[in-house]
């Protein structure tokens, strides 16, 4: 950002799409930070336009992913607006759950490879306020913790905990 505050807007898995902001103001409105070893595949925007012309299915698929990205930000926004501590955490976890089965990964046991303060921050949270709030899920064996690994083991309680 140009007052140099970062904002996390939000964690990219294999398959997704960074950067769609560009096409509307021509620019990219962000940065992207690696986290892990990652590898991108670039798609300039003038030769997609021409598959997608000779590929109309890959115009759809194309489509497709703009509007889970614009779904995806709404539901940011409500999350952001409306939820509490917990349940925006909770929310949150079972995002990521949900996003790895997508990709054919476990859903219950995965790798946080962001910082407690960068998901404090892409939840307008505290650190501390995420910190305190995994311990609780944990003593209350909603998870468990072990550095980066995390384990969700009552699933059906942090889906009530979403409200």
């Amino acid at each position: 950002m140009s007052n140099g505050r970062d904002q996390v807007t939000g964690f990219y898995f294999p398959g997704e799409f960074i950067g769609l902001d560009a096409i509307h103001h021509d620019q990219y409105q962000s940065t992207a930070k690696a986290l892990e070893s990652s590898s991108v595949c670039e798609l300039p925007y003038d030769s997609l336009q021409d598959l997608g012309s000779q590929m109309p299915q890959l115009q759809l698929q194309l489509l497709t992913r703009l509007s889970k990205e614009l779904s995806g930000d709404k539901s940011l926004m409500l999350l952001l607006g409306k939820k509490t501590s917990d349940e925006k955490l909770a929310t949150y976890l079972l995002s990521l759950s949900r996003r790895f089965q997508e990709r054919g990964f476990s859903a219950s046991d995965f790798q946080l490879s962001m910082s407690r303060g960068d998901i404090a921050n892409h939840l307008g949270l505290a650190v501390e306020t995420v910190s305190r709030i995994l311990s609780r899920f944990q003593e209350d064996g909603l998870i468990s913790i072990a550095g980066k690994a995390i384990s969700l083991r009552d699933m059906d309680k942090l889906n009530k905990l979403c409200g």
